[in-house]
């Protein structure tokens, strides 16, 4: 499959190395962008796909031209085959702007429970699920005194900045824990298996990992 034809999910794992392997790779032709939709994944998502994939494109320096388009669904299929093949070579291009000079505040990242129930209905995902969001939730807060929640109801660009600046983020393994990864951010990733999230998922050598249990009896 050509370079040139690019599938993009839902989260923000999928737009980031979606254009990171483009950047690594110096594709500098015409990219054929194929969203799952051109509106909002969710009713209460803050931006639409569209709109966070070209945040996410600004953050990286891109020698190529893009247009979003539809396409067939058994073409869709194979090109995610491929983007799925290209994301195992672990495409990492760190984002033109990276984390410094924080600010006096904690980020946090959980999963809902849509996000949960997608997590745990899969075997190789369950590890990145967290059972007692609430608990963590309360952890964290407790540890911080206050942090900001981070979630796809907020302006993509507002999630940027605010991580950018942040003193730490504590997170599950999806979602904001990408953007995190790109800019550099010290960042705790709480799992159900921090060994298997630091040798199979998030290579990063700014990332804590902690198993939940671990995380709510002994931070």
């Amino acid at each position: 499959m050509s370079i040139e034809h690019a599938w993009l999910n839902s989260g923000f794992k999928d737009i980031i190395y979606a254009i990171s392997f483009r950047v690594k790779n110096k594709f500098d032709g015409h990219l054929n962008l194929y969203p799952p939709t051109f509106g909002k994944i969710r009713t209460h998502d803050k931006n639409t796909i569209i709109e966070t994939t070209e945040a996410i494109i600004k953050l990286f320096d891109v020698k190529f031209t893009y247009s979003f388009e539809n396409c067939d669904p058994k073409f869709r299929a194979k090109i995610r085959e491929q983007e799925i093949e290209n994301f195992e070579s672990n495409p990492y291009v760190p984002f033109n702007k990276q984390w410094s000079d924080p600010y006096d505040y904690y980020t946090i990242t959980l999963p809902d429970d849509w996000q949960n129930d997608q997590l745990l209905q899969k075997q190789r995902s369950r590890n990145r699920a967290i059972y007692n969001t609430d608990k963590v939730l309360e952890k964290v807060v407790s540890v911080t005194k206050g942090a900001y929640r981070l979630n796809y109801d907020l302006d993509i660009n507002f999630i940027i900045d605010k991580l950018l600046h942040t003193k730490r983020h504590f997170t599950y393994c999806g979602s904001t824990a990408w953007l995190a990864s790109f800019l550099n951010v010290p960042t705790t990733v709480i799992s159900q298996d921090s060994k298997y999230m630091q040798e199979e998922k998030l290579k990063d050598e700014n990332m804590y990992y902690i198993d939940e249990k671990d995380f709510l009896r002994n931070v």
